[in-house]
């Protein structure tokens, strides 16, 4: 992000991380409540926000906060519009029974998959021997949608795609970073990013 687009941010008072962990604990429940949100809205506030009466109208309403909805509602939230968000799946914020919010890619539980009762692995063989297994039903993280020979892996929850990449980028070696990207801040990357 630039230096330009930080200190935009910071005058308007609206941070795109600030934004989606201030309404994010409520946007789970949005998907399955109906709730619109106020894109400005404090975690206090959209906890008592109202549903969206069926066939009400909203000045605008995002559908999703992945990133493209996130950063949408954020920019029409600093220009002052009224924006409402739902989301398809939960605030991925609590810990299950083993202490830590998402499954481990060895070990799937329910909260691997959304509505799968068999897991969907990128490689569903490992030298001929099946690797994916059986889950309870439950709307988990990651939904795989098939389109004509491909498998699209989409995040369900609040934050969208972001919660499935996240845990696929690895963090470089703090100093092997600068001989990667030496025009970018080793510190500010580490201590902000």
């Amino acid at each position: 992000m630039s230096d330009a687009t930080q200190n935009d941010e910071r005058s308007q008072g609206v941070s795109r991380r600030g934004f989606v962990a201030g309404t994010g604990a409520v946007l789970g429940a949005a998907a399955i409540g109906g709730l619109g949100l106020p894109a400005q809205a404090s975690a206090a506030e959209a906890a008592t926000a109202a549903s969206i009466d069926n066939g009400a109208r909203v000045p605008v309403l995002i559908i999703g906060t992945g990133y493209g909805g996130s950063v949408t509602a954020l920019r029409l939230a600093q220009a002052g519009v009224d924006v409402h968000m739902v989301e398809m799946g939960m605030a991925w914020d609590t810990p299950g029974s083993d202490g830590k919010i998402f499954a481990h890619t060895t070990k799937p539980d329910g909260r691997s998959f959304w509505l799968r009762t068999k897991t969907k692995q990128p490689l569903s063989n490992f030298l001929g021997f099946p690797i994916d297994q059986d889950i309870p039903k439950y709307t988990g993280i990651l939904d795989a949608e098939e389109f004509s020979g491909i498998t699209v892996y989409q995040g369900r929850g609040v934050g969208g795609g972001s919660l499935v990449n996240g845990g696929m980028a690895v963090t470089p070696k703090r100093e092997n970073f600068s001989s990667v990207l030496p025009s970018v801040d080793v510190d500010e990357m580490y201590n902000t990013y």
